[in-house]
């Protein structure tokens, strides 16, 4: 490549070294140099990975009749997986009732801890509607096998 378009050093050999190289070798230290912030993300992936059910499914509505028929198939072979999406969600409850409950018990007449408890009643409503859910899917997966 000649020197007014995108290369910098011409080298020994007499090659030339290009900018798109000295860009991406700038960005792979970058990258190099930032392992805790990738690591952080690729966590918090895998603890969405873990808890949310939907991840693992695809949009049986959209495409043609095929692409309806095979995306039901692989929700259905997905299926399998639902009891354990509920045994974490039936401990998300269970751990939020108990806490909810624990902290209004401890502290009865303190007002950080009634907001606290409520909240956390809350949270477990929405955790036993996730888990309805899941229950509901499954059951609706296994009624629906051939």
């Amino acid at each position: 490549m000649p020197l007014g378009q995108g290369c910098e050093v011409p080298q020994r050999n007499g090659s030339q070294r290009c900018a798109t190289d000295a860009f991406a070798a700038r960005e792979k230290l970058e990258i190099m140099q930032m392992p805790d912030a990738v690591h952080e993300d690729r966590l918090l992936y895998l603890f969405w990975l873990y808890v949310w059910p939907l991840t693992i499914f695809e949009d049986a509505t959209r495409g043609t009749v095929e692409e309806r028929w095979s995306k039901l198939r692989h929700n259905r072979e997905k299926s399998r997986h639902l009891p354990h999406y509920a045994k974490v969600w039936l401990l998300i409850a269970l751990l939020l009732f108990a806490f909810s409950s624990l902290i209004v018990e401890w502290h009865p007449f303190s007002m950080p801890a009634l907001i606290t408890g409520a909240i956390a009643g809350m949270l477990f409503t929405c955790a036993v509607v996730v888990l309805t859910v899941i229950l509901v899917a499954y059951a609706w997966f296994h009624a629906m096998r051939p």
